[in-house]
């Protein structure tokens, strides 16, 4: 059995793709808690902690909010801000956040 460093070293090796089903969402097999739990540690890392400092509007609480509704995953953030500067400009363009 060899390890490998990561996935793109994986695939360079010969690792056969995996197709999913068109409309398929990527396997997450944490549960709940975990997932929030990576959320949440996400968030502190890209604040460092520091976002007490910074506190936020109700309206842009609700606004992140919305649009964590409407994307719920990263892949599907991204993908809906890639036509804008910022999620703020996805806003100010009706889009769902």
């Amino acid at each position: 059995m060899q390890n490998f460093p990561d996935w793109t070293a994986l695939r360079n090796a010969g690792f056969p793709a995996f197709e999913a089903s068109p409309g398929e969402r990527p396997a997450d097999w944490r549960t709940d808690a975990e997932r929030t739990h990576d959320r949440n540690r996400a968030y502190m890392d890209a604040t460092s902690g520091m976002d007490a400092m910074f506190p936020l509007s109700e309206r842009e609480i609700r606004r992140r909010l919305q649009c964590a509704r409407a994307y719920p995953t990263e892949t599907e953030f991204r993908h809906a801000v890639a036509e804008f500067q910022s999620w703020r400009d996805l806003a100010e363009h009706e889009r769902p956040c």
